[in-house]
């Protein structure tokens, strides 16, 4: 039998709406799951990539990272990970954080540099290519598909949305993976998966913390932490997945309250966070009346603003001419952009340009939006003549 700690999505170093106590979050709850998976003994650990939140991580995002692997290590648990799009700039010339770490029990998996634990157990995997570049992906998991021959067990450790759990612009085509490995390990999407692919279990561990307010539901259902994946094959499905659940430090409160009942409402939510031993985040939506909004944000600071780490109102009122409530589009940006560039252009080759762009400039990364950008322009030029 043969346990591994699966996880991903830790983003080191990033500074949630500009708050160190944030920033500190994200390396607790790192440090929490390190110390977990050391005690449930696991024998092997992957990371599937988004380790750190850019390219060039602060020196505490660093020295947090190497602290936790230096524990693993030091409890002869061997560390296999694979760079996220945050890890890198993309550039081919360029390195990445993780190979601070590298040494004989520390493994970077590349097409060319993947490894097998114990004889028995294949690991492969590359690390974040962009999905303008399918080529690149194909021949790269072709060369690892053929090394995995073999086998007893395989392991396929990639950062990217597939067809299937991801429907906008996914990096991975359904048909792109390969077929015959044992357990898919995930990285990219921040909700917790657990599915069938190619015969075979895939699964996306989340990320560690709460990234963004659009991982609540998920969260609540799932929590955030790590996966356990087992291979015993006296057991009838051979490979299972155990999500383990490792508490966030704070609380995120998210709730809808009627402007005529605001008052009431605000002094239930301070009796709330006032027994909770770290200040919580806030997502609160006042809606139902003809309100000021300037008023409404100065009677929530006013009530909450001391006890909550930070607040996030949005506004609902109702049309005073319709009486009908004036509600926000709950949409990604993404979505927004693909929505707008298809009404706009109507050509989804246009759309998947956009939304390759937005996310590179939005990590920031301008060399691969530059090279997106070339490789579009060089294939339109061809193609029209």
């Amino acid at each position: 039998m043969i346990r591994i700690g699966h996880f991903a999505d830790t983003h080191l170093g990033y500074r949630q709406y500009g708050l160190s106590e944030r920033e500190n979050d994200f390396y607790e709850q790192f440090n929490k799951i390190i110390d977990d998976m050391i005690e449930k003994k696991m024998d092997l650990i992957i990371h599937s990539g988004d380790l750190f939140e850019q390219p060039k991580p602060p020196i505490k995002a660093l020295l947090t990272a190497q602290a936790g692997f230096m524990k693993l290590l030091n409890n002869n648990i061997p560390v296999y990970v694979i760079a996220g799009n945050h890890d890198k700039l993309q550039r081919s010339d360029s390195s990445i954080p993780q190979e601070l770490y590298e040494n004989e029990n520390f493994h970077i998996l590349t097409p060319n540099k993947t490894t097998v634990y114990n004889d028995e157990l294949f690991i492969g995997g590359i690390s974040f290519i962009g999905s303008s570049n399918q080529e690149m992906i194909n021949k790269a998991l072709n060369i690892i598909k053929d090394k995995a021959e073999g086998y007893k067990y395989k392991i396929l450790v990639l950062h990217g949305g597939t067809e299937k759990n991801f429907k906008l612009n996914p990096e991975f085509d359904n048909e792109t993976i390969p077929y015959g490995f044992d357990y898919y390990a995930m990285g990219h999407i921040h909700n917790r998966i657990v599915d069938s692919f190619h015969e075979a279990t895939l699964s996306y561990p989340g990320s560690t913390e709460m990234r963004s307010a659009n991982e609540l539901e998920d969260y609540r259902t799932n929590g955030k932490g790590y996966n356990i994946v087992t291979f015993d094959e006296e057991n009838e499905k051979m490979v299972t997945v155990e999500q383990v659940k490792i508490p966030l430090k704070r609380e995120f409160i998210q709730k809808d309250i009627e402007y005529p009942v605001l008052e009431e409402e605000l002094e239930k939510l301070y009796q709330k966070i006032c027994a909770l031993d770290n200040k919580p985040l806030l997502f609160l939506t006042v809606k139902k009346g003809d309100f000021d909004r300037s008023e409404v944000m100065q009677e929530v600071h006013d009530k909450l603003k001391r006890d909550s780490l930070t607040i996030k109102l949005k506004y609902e009122p109702t049309d005073t001419e319709t009486g009908e409530d004036i509600t926000e589009e709950q949409q990604t940006a993404e979505q927004i952009i693909a929505k707008k560039i298809m009404e706009k252009y109507e050509d989804e080759e246009i759309t998947k340009l956009a939304l390759n762009l937005y996310k590179q400039l939005y990590i920031p990364n301008p060399e691969e939006a530059l090279k997106i950008s070339k490789n579009y322009f060089e294939k339109r030029y061809e193609m029209e003549l």
